[in-house]
């Protein structure tokens, strides 16, 4: 706790995290421009280890062994607000291997060893080793010898040592099934459908989309196609189901097993728990050194001055948690073990200092 913030036994107001059912709409006060960027556990696989050889994409230059598992993911009933989900899962590896060359738009392998322009559109690429394990950006396009990408990575990769994986992105249609298989309410307009919001990093109104099923495809609010729409990594979703009823649906992908850097802007984020068998409050990094601003969320002696995590697991409106010496809820209750379930997300609001990388754990999963 930090000195003078708090009186022994002083409680918060009750603070829950309670938005509009109508559509979704921020805090003024966070309305920021948008801002660019081991432990063990069992999880249900599908494959062995051994035999994931034969999954990988053709093209990958060295064996990749990424396990295959699934997740169950619920959706609350119209009763309970938003739900805060994300798919954690991943697609597979298309390519594996050492950036021989760097620059601030190109990243460069030895030989050819990719076909030219098979990653033009919805790929990205992650260092995978390293002290920039986990930093990402997009792929714009590609020679058979090297990958031109959206941000500049040359702060997290050293040439002829740094590994980089390539995957493609999980779409709308990935997650929830081209033909809506996930079970979400369907309508011809967001005002009868379930509603799946995307909220940019730092929470700017004009960046945030919207998309629903209308009973054939995945739609924008302008009623533009929006199955391929991507899920960014990091990226978590909000649900507004429509229905008084919950639902669940089960999303099958590749295990990613490395650390993640999640962005965390000033304001509100609606954060992806990117671990396959999830984390607790303490073991998740939220608050550790290793973050890219030395610290992750901010401490203070109580809701209203610290960093606030919001969980929706306890309460259709979602609890604050907060940090001070350990993990609180907002009524001061030891939180330290508290689970960040696999495929959901946290609405993670940043109240003071810069735009920061999340450096999420990664898990070692057990045989």
């Amino acid at each position: 706790m930090v000195p003078g913030l708090r009186k022994k036994n002083q409680k918060n107001d009750k603070k829950s995290f309670t938005p509009s059912q109508s559509g979704f709409k921020l805090n003024p006060a966070y309305q920021n421009p948008h801002i660019i960027n081991p432990m063990k556990f069992k999880l249900p696989l599908l494959v062995g280890l051994a035999s994931l050889a034969a999954l990988i994409g053709a093209q990958a230059q060295s064996a990749v062994t990424d396990p295959v598992g699934y997740i169950t993911i619920t959706l609350q009933p119209s009763t309970n607000g938003y739900s805060a989900i994300s798919p954690t899962l991943v697609n597979k590896t298309e390519f594996s291997g050492i950036a021989a060359t760097v620059s601030a738009t190109e990243i460069g392998f030895t030989g050819t060893p990719l076909t030219a322009a098979a990653f033009a559109s919805g790929y990205w690429v992650e260092v995978t080793n390293g002290a920039g394990e986990g930093a990402w950006t997009n792929i714009t396009g590609n020679t058979t010898s090297a990958i031109t990408v959206a941000d500049d990575l040359t702060a997290f990769i050293t040439a002829g040592t740094s590994t980089v994986k390539i995957r493609k992105h999980v779409t709308v249609s990935d997650f929830f099934g081209a033909t809506n298989s996930a079970g979400l309410g369907a309508g011809g307009d967001a005002g009868t459908a379930d509603e799946v919001f995307f909220i940019e990093p730092g929470g700017n109104p004009a960046a945030t989309t919207e998309v629903f099923y209308d009973g054939a495809a995945w739609t924008d609010l302008d009623f533009n196609p929006a199955a391929t729409k991507p899920i960014e990594p990091g990226q978590g979703l909000l649900v507004a189901r429509k229905s008084a009823a919950p639902k669940s649906f089960v999303f099958t992908g590749y295990v990613k097993t490395g650390k993640s850097m999640i962005a965390v802007a000033p304001g509100p984020n609606v954060v992806s728990i990117p671990s396959a068998v999830g984390y607790t409050l303490a073991s998740s990094n939220l608050r550790g050194a290793t973050n890219s601003n030395g610290a992750g969320v901010t401490a203070g002696g109580d809701a209203g001055t610290a960093d606030e995590v919001f969980l929706f697991d306890v309460s259709p409106t979602g609890i604050s948690h907060f940090f001070d010496a350990s993990w609180n809820d907002i009524d001061f209750n030891p939180a330290d073990t508290k689970v960040l379930k696999e495929g959901s997300a946290t609405y993670l609001i940043h109240k003071t200092g810069a735009a920061y990388n999340w450096v999420a754990p990664a898990v070692v999963i057990a045989p």
